[in-house]
């Protein structure tokens, strides 16, 4: 299996504190689907440190590196937000809550872009200038009118994302979107429509290559086009290309004067106040310090290594309240011993400069303490258990606030956050983010709330189901076509069966409420099928022949031919050309589980299972107002909601998981064979993500799909209750170093931070974060622990004959051929801090 590299944080290119621009708010409509232009919040911007939201400042707002956050209330005003940033620093996404109090305030689902929705009326130069030629120093009479150009987002149905786009006089064109990193943080954006085989030869004036920069004030640009369809040479020179948006969107007016004295406390707890509290940046920090905080409590219940406390760090032991003790208790000595030592170890170890380090390891030692303490540590039933209660401490402590709905009755306050993010705006955001950023950040934060509130993991849980259901939905019934034959006859003869089995008077008879007469005469129609071409299997043939004419079309294009091109060849056999649509999102649907769950379909009496409960997924969508004869009919209202209903079908996956998985397997088997499925799709030494024939075979976009469906399964599924795992731990069991390098699980509660070749996935998959800990996090804390080296180096030398030596020769040796070598960070020495 390919391994998967560690990559602690998805760094934001920009610093959200330092930002200097304004961030144009979308809020999701129900009624489109979709975002649209806000009306009662409309900017959010950005000023070295402060923050508006429109004319309101927010007074203390507080930055981390992917996420701004606030609580504001005043006499007349309310809001209340959390906004996640992409790694481009170009949008954020998140929940804003804003009125006159809390408990009138509207809550919206948000999407804050650099990209401002503004038209430019351009001017383009009549000849070629030399790159860098200032276009302000040209006459008027040097320029003519260029085509029109608009920036904004266009929604991509079929993924659920919105991309940005440069449209030129009404023609969309994928653009490159960036930030500069200057004082002004303006936006380039640059394009090259024949990199897509787009181009227009027949229009002359086309631009094919260019790009501009927005003013400060987003309202006029400068750029240049570097290449037209009627003059394609590349060379030096460039035309200059500037533009004024006539009805650009009109700067902010003057602040509303606020002041801190104006500022009041807000008492009331709300789902909209809860929503903005989730975990960021000081929760991790914080987990780290309090970590050390127990490993020194821990040494001072122990003579010998009291004196350590002493002489490596100058302290006695901290002072710690009674439940940080009761969580201490456990594994104390585990703290001692296990974790103290090389801990330790690898501080004294580490040269500082040019000072010698006070303990000297050989190369075999430092290779032992490095593969344990980035590998070995986090296989400890006690490391875990202690950083997952570690992280909920901290996460409280971050978020003060937290606490008061804990004890307000934390399930509860789960309950109706639960409801609140598996709606189908929270829900739609998060599919966005997926397949827009390849990032779970924004899904694991509400996972990490709904887990510390409810800490049974209950809410947690159906959170995580309910986003792996809909990714499966979402991906086979929008993003499949039909493409190879053997692939489609492994479903379609029993997807034709189960369907002729629905008319009236058999067994499985539907009722009449439940689907329309011409919907049962369609499926009657397929029993005078199998008497014309002789069974199922041929049937299915002749129903692939005509789908396969139409191999590279959109799923609705090639339905919509090859039902015309059936219907044509077979005029008595109508109704089965109007039954594709739905044939096609259960076959959809049935190639997704089991691609993500690397099922064996030899056996014919469980395919045939799993695929009659595909088709009946389908068919219940005919409650959400889809035409079952006709599912593209109005499609994306109509598939929105869809969707929407679909989530909230009772059991739809885990369903059709159970027909895949024996009875007698545990409960999460399932989601570890998803997640091995999803990391044999990861070419690690070409650094990308491989499409077997299967996918191929089943989405006319692999690529996408499998990248974003290899994010979410790995992200949100490996740790939670992985409970074969957790026995291999409290059992000694050893566990593939392929499995753990870099994807190691916590108890049931657990939590995963790993990078798959590109991707950064950020999967807090309930509260702790273990692996961070294990991996990086427990070196990086060293870098601060000791001050400059003593005169006598007695204790250093003594620790290590009596203690780190006998130790670190006890761990096992790295692996012949270890994964890629991540590099540590340097340590500082510091000795006697008081």
């Amino acid at each position: 299996m390919p391994t998967a590299q560690l990559k602690l944080f998805n760094e934001c290119k920009v610093s959200l504190a330092a930002l200097n621009r304004s961030y144009f708010i979308s809020v999701y409509s129900h009624q489109d689907g979709t975002y649209i232009p806000g009306d009662q919040i409309q900017q959010l911007k950005f000023s070295q440190g402060q923050l508006r939201l429109d004319r309101l400042p927010i007074l203390r707002p507080k930055f981390s590196r992917t996420t701004v956050s606030w609580r504001q209330r005043t006499a007349k005003q309310f809001t209340v937000g959390h906004v996640t940033f992409n790694k481009d620093g170009l949008v954020g996404y998140g929940t804003i809550a804003h009125g006159n109090c809390s408990k009138t305030a509207t809550l919206y689902s948000v999407l804050a872009t650099a990209v401002p929705p503004n038209v430019f009326t351009t001017q383009i130069t009549k000849q070629r200038y030399p790159t860098g030629t200032d276009p302000d120093t040209l006459p008027a009479n040097v320029w003519q009118p260029g085509l029109s150009v608009q920036l904004g987002y266009q929604h991509v149905q079929s993924s659920k994302a919105l991309e940005p786009v440069v449209t030129l006089n009404q023609i969309p064109i994928a653009g490159e979107f960036t930030l500069l990193p200057n004082q002004k943080n303006q936006l380039n954006v640059s394009f090259n429509s024949d990199a897509e085989g787009g181009v227009d030869s027949q229009n002359a004036d086309r631009y094919i290559a260019g790009q501009l920069t927005l003013s400060p004030s987003n309202h006029t640009f400068q750029g240049t086009i570097s290449q037209t369809c009627r003059n394609r040479s590349i060379g030096s020179e460039v035309y200059l290309w500037k533009g004024a948006s006539p009805q650009a969107q009109s700067a902010l007016a003057d602040a509303i004067q606020l002041s801190s004295a104006d500022l009041l406390q807000d008492t009331d707890l709300n789902v909209n106040t809860l929503i903005a509290l989730l975990p960021d940046d000081t929760v991790t920090s914080m987990s780290h310090t309090l970590l050390v905080e127990n490993m020194k409590w821990s040494m001072g219940q122990d003579g010998t290594k009291k004196q350590w406390l002493s002489d490596f760090f100058g302290q006695n032991p901290p002072v710690l309240d009674s439940n940080r003790i009761n969580l201490i208790n456990p594994d104390l000595s585990w703290y001692q011993t296990d974790f103290a030592i090389p801990y330790l170890a690898k501080g004294m170890s580490t040269s500082s400069g040019s000072n010698p380090p006070p303990i000297n390891l050989d190369d075999t030692q430092k290779a032992k303490l490095d593969y344990y303490l980035k590998t070995g540590l986090s296989q400890s039933k006690s490391y875990n258990a202690q950083s997952d209660g570690i992280y909920n401490l901290a996460y409280v402590l971050g978020q003060p606030r937290l606490q008061d709905y804990i004890n307000n009755g934390g399930e509860k306050w789960a309950a109706q956050m639960f409801d609140v993010v598996s709606g189908k705006a929270m829900l739609d955001q998060v599919m966005t983010i997926l397949h827009t950023d390849f990032t779970m950040t924004v899904a694991n934060n509400y996972i990490t709330l709904l887990s510390v509130l409810d800490p049974s993991g209950n809410y947690a849980q159906q959170y995580q189901k309910l986003l792996f259901g809909r990714l499966t939905l979402q991906s086979g019934l929008l993003g499949t076509t039909v493409q190879d034959e053997a692939t489609t006859l492994n479903w379609l003869p029993d997807a034709l069966t189960y369907l002729a089995s629905t008319v009236s008077g058999s067994p499985t008879s539907l009722t009449d409420t439940d689907t329309p007469a011409d919907f049962n005469q369609a499926a009657k129609n397929i029993q005078d099928a199998f008497t014309y071409f002789g069974d199922a299997t041929s049937t299915a043939k002749a129903i692939f022949d005509a789908l396969a004419l139409y191999k590279g079309y959109s799923l609705a294009q090639q339905l919509t031919n090859a039902e015309e091109a059936f219907t044509k060849e077979y005029p008595t056999l109508s109704g089965v050309g109007k039954l594709f649509g739905l044939l096609a999102w259960a076959g959809g649907v049935f190639n997704t589980a089991i691609g993500f769950m690397n099922w064996n379909s030899d056996n014919d009496l469980q395919r045939a299972a799993v695929i009659n409960k595909c088709v009946d997924l389908v068919l219940g969508l005919a409650s959400a107002g889809i035409d079952l004869l006709n599912p593209y009919e109005g499609a994306k209202v109509a598939l929105d909601n869809a969707l929407a209903e679909a989530e909230r079908l009772n059991g739809v996956v885990d369903d059709i998981i159970s027909t895949l998985v024996p009875e007698d397997a545990f409960e999460a088997t399932w989601r570890l064979q998803a997640v091995d499925a999803a990391l044999e799709l990861v070419d690690e030494e070409a650094q990308k993500f491989i499409e077997p024939a299967f996918w191929d075979n089943v989405f006319q976009n692999a690529a996408t799909v499998v990248k974003a469906f290899s994010v979410a399964v790995t992200a949100t599924t490996l740790v939670l209750n992985t409970i074969q795992f957790v026995r291999d731990i409290e059992s000694g069991q050893p566990v593939q170093q392929t499995v753990l390098d870099g994807i190691t699980a916590a108890l049931t509660l657990g939590t995963l931070v790993i990078q798959i070749v590109d991707l950064a996935i950020e999967a807090v998959v309930c509260s702790v974060l273990s692996s961070v800990f294990a991996l990086l996090g427990v070196i990086l804390t060293i870098i601060e622990l000791f001050l400059p080296q003593p005169a006598a180096p007695t204790p250093p030398q003594t620790f290590q004959n009596n203690y780190a030596n006998p130790y670190i020769n006890t761990l096992p040796s790295p692996p012949s051929s270890p994964a890629p070598e991540r590099p540590l960070p340097n340590v500082k020495l510091i000795y006697n801090l008081a």
